[in-house]
C-alpha cells in the first residue's frame, strides 16, 4: 500500500514544488488556515530549488560511514587516479542522499532536513 507524502503548512508558511524538468511549479502557501495555489506564471523558479529525494535507512547509513572513510582519506597521500576514484564515490553516495541538484554548479546547498515517514497499516 502506498501512502502519499504529506507536509503539514504552519501559517504564513509556503512551498514551492518543482518538476526536476522544470515544465510545471506550483506554489502553496498556508494563510491563517487557508491554502493558497499560484501557477507556474506566477513563480520565478531561478530564485529556488529543494530537491526531496527517498533513500533508506541502509543508505544512509552507508553515507555516514562512507563520509567518515572519506574524510580520513582525504587527509592520506593519494596518487591522483586514487583521489579521483574517491571523489566519484562520494560523489554517489552525495546523490543517492541528497539529489542530483548536490552536483548542480549553479545550485549551493545551505540546509538539510531529514524526516522518518512511518507507514501504519490499521488492524482492527
Amino acid at each position: 500500500m502506498d501512502i502519499p507524502k504529506v507536509l503539514k503548512l504552519r501559517d504564513d508558511e509556503e512551498v514551492y514544488v518543482i518538476s526536476s524538468d522544470g515544465s510545471d511549479s506550483l506554489c502553496l502557501k498556508s494563510i491563517s488556515g487557508s491554502l493558497l495555489k499560484m501557477p507556474k506564471s506566477n513563480i520565478e523558479s531561478s530564485k529556488f530549488i529543494t530537491e526531496i529525494t527517498n533513500f533508506t535507512f541502509d543508505d544512509l547509513r552507508k553515507y555516514i560511514q562512507f563520509d567518515e572513510y572519506y574524510q580520513m582519506m582525504l587527509a592520506s597521500d593519494l596518487s591522483d587516479d586514487m583521489l579521483k576514484k574517491l571523489r566519484e564515490i562520494m560523489q554517489y553516495h552525495n546523490e543517492v542522499i541528497y539529489g542530483k541538484t548536490y552536483e548542480d554548479p549553479n545550485c549551493e546547498m545551505y540546509d538539510s532536513d531529514f524526516q522518518c515517514i512511518t507507514k501504519y497499516e490499521h488492524i482492527d
